[in-house]
């Protein structure tokens, strides 16, 4: 095979892996293309290589664009939606939600702790807050929602300058906040209403702390950009 036909034959690879995205491959290629001895085949191959890389630079420059403006756009709404929230703008949807994804029965027949999302069904709104009765206690959702929509905005606005976040350190930053949503009979709010383990207890029912922050944070939509 002469060296114009090798010089073919690699072109077509590298165009190949290319497609792939296979840069170790490409840069074996590009090694092949510095063997070649004949001045025309060297030049094809040179101006072959120069293309590919300015097309590659190319690509990159606007798969780095269409994802800044991607972010942009999502995080435009998720800030729509956290001053929504923290202002206890909150649809029945998501206070459903902030239950049936956390709630659990801890004295089931079966003896150990189950889900319960059905406790969901019994969320009351009253005035313009959403609430759920737990016994003599009640948990205020809207109370929740608001307080953690407040503490994602700081980070939110760090995704906004392209941070990439530690969703651990998400969820740990809201965990806290359901002790201080719950109210006793009379409708005053607990200062701090200590959790066992994982769980704000009411007796036989419990909602989840860890289930609350990842709700919270995965409904926020920071959870897109944060590892």
């Amino acid at each position: 095979m002469d060296e114009f036909q090798q010089f073919m034959t690699i072109r077509q690879r590298y165009s190949q892996a290319n497609a792939l995205g296979k840069a170790i491959m490409r840069r074996d290629l590009q090694a092949e293309f510095q063997k070649f001895t004949s001045p025309s085949v060297r030049r094809a191959a040179m101006t072959f290589l120069d293309a590919e890389i300015e097309q590659a630079r190319i690509s990159a420059e606007e798969s780095q664009k269409k994802y800044a403006a991607e972010r942009t756009a999502h995080c435009t709404r998720a800030r729509e939606r956290l001053k929504a929230w923290r202002l206890r703008r909150i649809p029945r949807s998501v206070a459903r939600a902030v239950v049936s994804e956390s709630a659990w029965w801890l004295t089931h027949s079966s003896g150990s702790p189950v889900r319960a999302p059905r406790h969901a069904s019994r969320i009351e709104k009253r005035g313009e807050a959403w609430t759920i009765e737990f016994g003599a206690n009640s948990f205020e959702i809207s109370t929740y929602v608001s307080a953690a929509a407040s503490k994602l905005l700081e980070p939110l606005e760090k995704i906004e300058n392209g941070d990439i976040l530690d969703r651990k350190s998400l969820l740990k930053l809201v965990r806290p906040v359901p002790s201080r949503c719950v109210a006793n009979y009379k409708g005053d709010r607990y200062e701090y209403y200590a959790p066992e383990g994982e769980f704000l207890v009411f007796g036989a029912q419990a909602l989840s702390l860890d289930d609350l922050a990842r709700y919270i944070v995965g409904s926020s939509g920071l959870s897109r950009y944060a590892w």
